[in-house]
């Protein structure tokens, strides 16, 4: 790297920043990303150190909160478990601006309340472990009932999610409830207790989609329990998953995945590492050599190019400082439950 450290990874996060704020420029992008936008951005305004970084995400996740709710004049919640969750999930994003919503709140809660867990995880996690028999949407683009083997519609054989993926997806949102004051179905420990039941991680030599799912759960679960940047972790806490991180931090790399090489960057900062560890420092140079011109990362898919702007995000969050301001977890009352588990293992 010719540039100076320090100064390529402040150039680097500026592009990125200027290639969101471009996006954001763009009707059809607001429409497509101001969700993603909002969330993306109004974590890095939370919890990072850099003043000039602070108000440019702020400002950012401000338009796209806008953007957000114009696109949803006719009211946010269509009587789905679906358009609950994502406004629950949008509201608490805004509110980590300092954005409050007490009507907003009280009225979700009671649509809340008339969902069971199933309508939002496909499973009550109070009930049971997170299943392997959800279908994935068919080609044709039908929903199916949980179990089904062929689809209803087309009757074309039917994919199954991972239950890995029934369970992250399950625990963040349920997350996201409870941290807005609307739970969705049930609370985040109910969902993080089957982490020792879940930790079957499958390291890169068990398949792409195996390794994916796993890396996705141990960062989800790093950024629940610190609160998406805001507290730091223990590896005592967490060694499985630390020890995971740990051994397969090049496996991104060796791959050309700056989206998974940001994710494990900043979730094993999360426990402590910094850029003064070799390995951090060369995964951050990866990233900053992987740019493109435009001050994107990944490569276009589709017409969406959701993919490009998800590794966007996560890149930034390899790249940035945050300001750690103590050891803890988002729900203290989770670390004897932590411990036990680690000890058992």
């Amino acid at each position: 790297m010719s540039r100076p450290f320090h100064t390529a990874r402040a150039q680097a996060i500026d592009r990125g920043m200027g290639f969101l704020e471009r996006l954001a420029e763009r009707q059809a992008g607001l429409e497509m990303f101001g969700s993603g936008l909002l969330y993306c951005c109004s974590f890095m305004s939370a919890t990072t150190g850099d003043p000039v970084l602070r108000r440019r995400a702020r400002a950012l996740s401000l338009e796209s909160f806008r953007a957000w709710q114009g696109h949803r004049r006719e009211g946010i919640y269509d009587g789905s478990a679906e358009s609950l969750a994502s406004a629950v999930q949008c509201y608490d994003a805004a509110s980590r601006l300092g954005l409050r919503f007490p009507r907003i709140q009280q009225q979700l809660r009671a649509v809340a309340r008339q969902h069971a867990p199933e309508d939002f995880f496909w499973f009550d996690p109070r009930q049971e472990a997170p299943p392997a028999n959800v279908p994935e949407a068919c080609v044709c683009g039908s929903g199916n009932r949980r179990g089904a083997r062929r689809c209803a519609q087309c009757e074309q054989p039917l994919v199954r999610v991972p239950a890995m993926r029934i369970w992250y997806t399950c625990f963040t949102s349920a997350y996201c409830g409870e941290r807005f004051g609307v739970p969705l179905g049930v609370r985040y420990a109910e969902a993080l207790q089957w982490l020792p039941q879940m930790r079957r991680y499958c390291g890169p030599r068990h398949g792409v989609v195996p390794f994916h799912d796993s890396v996705y759960a141990i960062t989800h679960i790093v950024y629940t329990l610190n609160d998406y940047g805001r507290l730091l972790l223990s590896p005592h806490w967490l060694p499985q998953e630390y020890n995971f991180l740990a051994q397969h931090w090049m496996t991104p790399i060796e791959n050309n995945d700056p989206d998974m090489a940001g994710e494990f960057i900043d979730s094993l900062r999360a426990f402590g590492l910094t850029t003064a560890e070799p390995a951090i420092r060369y995964a951050m140079e990866y990233l900053i050599e992987s740019q493109n011109p435009d001050g994107s990362w990944g490569t276009r898919e589709g017409h969406i190019d959701y993919r490009r702007f998800h590794a966007t995000w996560a890149a930034l969050d390899g790249l940035r400082d945050f300001k750690w301001t103590q050891h803890g977890l988002s729900f203290p009352r989770l670390l004897p439950r932590l411990l036990r588990w680690a000890s058992q293992a």
